[in-house]
């Protein structure tokens, strides 16, 4: 696996993707706390850069065991939680069920890992 590589995904996730990610969850929520009724203003906003991302990475997702030439890495780990959360939102569901996405979530929510971080009431 080469490092730069990983290095790359690493930093357009955090700096790109993660980020309107996030900017779209709190579309939810505040102060950790589900919204009554979600921003539609604020996903309308932010919906079309998401689904660019989820494009993407839908293209790239083609061997399910990671980002990178198909091996697990540190870029896996950054987009893996929020990829998971995004499965249970309304827009973006869609994007993440039957897709390579899909499965390249489904591969990892079987690692142990992952399972241990999964909270009680989930």
């Amino acid at each position: 696996m080469a490092a730069a590589e990983v290095e790359q995904w690493i930093a357009a996730l955090n700096t790109r993707a993660i980020p309107c990610f996030v900017r779209y969850t709190r579309c939810y929520f505040r102060s950790g706390r589900r919204l009554l009724a979600p921003d539609r203003e604020g996903i309308d906003a932010v919906l079309p850069e998401v689904t660019r991302y989820l494009a993407i990475l839908e293209q790239v997702a083609i061997q399910p065991t990671g980002l990178v030439r198909g091996n697990f890495s540190l870029a896996d780990l950054a987009l893996l939680p929020i990829l998971d959360y995004l499965t249970g939102l309304e827009e973006t569901r869609p994007f993440l069920t039957d897709t390579r996405l899909a499965a390249y979530i489904a591969v990892h929510r079987r690692r142990p890992s992952f399972v241990a971080t999964v909270p009680p009431d989930a």
